[in-house]
């Protein structure tokens, strides 16, 4: 399984784990939203960035989501950094960057 971002209409980034596409839609299972927020860092009190995750259903955060395709505005790959923090928020393996 593919894991992979997509930016919707709103601007918000999600990312999540594919399950299937076809030619109208993808369906995504723990599709989560990606939080950026300014925190500040303990060992030297300057601020630097976070991310977190929130998930994209607060109903059920582990459903299976189908996003039509011409409801997204771009997909990408995700970076090594950013896919190791996202499989380490979804499951409860801590993962070695």
């Amino acid at each position: 399984m593919e894991t992979v971002a997509f930016i919707l209409p709103s601007g918000k980034e999600i990312i999540g784990t594919v399950l299937k596409q076809d030619a109208l839609c993808v369906s995504l299972t723990k599709a989560r939203i990606v939080l950026v927020q300014p925190m500040q860092d303990n060992e030297n009190g300057q601020m630097t960035l976070g991310v977190s995750f929130m998930p994209f259903m607060a109903s059920n955060p582990d459903a299976t989501i189908r996003i039509y395709k011409t409801h997204l505005v771009s997909d990408c790959d995700l970076s090594r950094e950013m896919e190791t923090a996202y499989l380490s928020h979804i499951s409860s393996i801590q993962l070695l960057g």
